[in-house]
């Protein structure tokens, strides 16, 4: 039996645009909150999004509410976000004899509620926890852009990053899943692939350690406090009409040496991720590990490129 090995490359060239994925999940709440009361840590926000449609053979009515609250203080973050989605199409649910093992089709004519975020999160100068029901990514380019029950911890070492992630991802709750997927709201396309995730806690799980280096982070050296020289007069200032004297070109962005580079490795790092569960197997072998590098380099016309080597 041939040794399975997987390499894959991955390039992505970042624009001026972000692209947004069909079935992504989408929420706006919780970067409009208002205070309870003048001065208060307590938040809310709410967002509605509505649609209605005629095609030729049916009619379609659907709504989202989210509600979301956010408690924040000093350092800590605790925040809730849940919603309600009613659909109806005139043309009914499809029947069990059209339905097929591995997909998910929308159910009309009914109303859900879910959740979509529940976390703490601790945010120090160089340590960040986060716990709870979260939407999340990885440091690193490609692996992980999901919603999930997890814990992630991110400590900064001077230049460098360190991460760690372990959660668990349920078919209903995902990014994808029945809740949260857009396909639910606009019923449009009849089916679709079900998630790739386990339908109960702890049967597919994901876990990641990384390491990234960031060369964009310049260390400020703080310069040394002006000479004084006693005169017979009066006390002086060494360069005291020098308003720039006490700062250091790379407070305030990139220095003129550094434009003219062409070439720079911006980011690099290391990454380990793994998948296990009972949703991908119960013996060891059956687990997923995947490991290598990752590095974000410009190159010339200011263009950023990002590269991931896995094995």
């Amino acid at each position: 039996m041939m040794k399975r090995l997987s390499i894959l490359i991955v390039v992505v060239i970042c624009s001026t645009f972000i692209a947004q994925a069909q079935w992504d999940c989408r929420s706006i709440v919780g970067r409009n909150m208002t205070p309870l009361w003048k001065k208060s840590p307590l938040t809310f926000g709410t967002e509605l999004t509505g649609s209605f449609g005629i095609m030729n053979d049916r009619k379609i009515v659907n709504t989202l509410l989210y509600v979301a609250l956010d408690y924040s203080k000093n350092e800590h973050q605790i925040y809730i976000e849940g919603g309600y989605k009613g659909y109806y199409n005139s043309l009914g649910a499809p029947t069990d004899s059209q339905k097929r093992d591995g997909f998910l089709y929308s159910i009309f004519q009914e109303n859900r509620i879910g959740g979509r975020e529940l976390f703490y999160k601790y945010s120090g100068d160089n340590t960040k926890l986060k716990l709870g029901f979260m939407s999340l990514s990885l440091p690193d380019y490609m692996l992980v852009n999901e919603r999930a029950f997890a814990i992630k911890f991110d400590q900064k070492i001077a230049k460098g990053s360190f991460n760690f992630t372990l959660g668990n991802v349920l078919e209903g709750p995902s990014r994808t899943g029945v809740f949260c997927g857009t396909d639910y709201l606009y019923n449009v396309i009849y089916g679709k692939k079900e998630p790739v995730a386990g339908h109960n806690f702890f049967e597919s799980n994901f876990a990641s350690v990384s390491y990234l280096i960031d060369n964009t982070i310049k260390e400020t050296k703080k310069e040394p406090l002006p000479e004084v020289v006693e005169t017979k007069t009066d006390t002086a200032v060494v360069d005291e009409f020098d308003e720039f004297s006490g700062f250091d070109d790379s407070e305030f962005g990139a220095t003129e040496e550094t434009k003219k580079k062409n070439w720079a490795i911006n980011k690099y790092g290391i990454v380990y991720y793994s998948e296990f569960g009972s949703y991908y197997g119960k013996a060891f072998g059956d687990m997923r590990h995947f490991y290598g590098l990752l590095a974000q380099v410009r190159i010339p016309l200011e263009i950023e490129t990002k590269f991931e080597v896995l094995h």
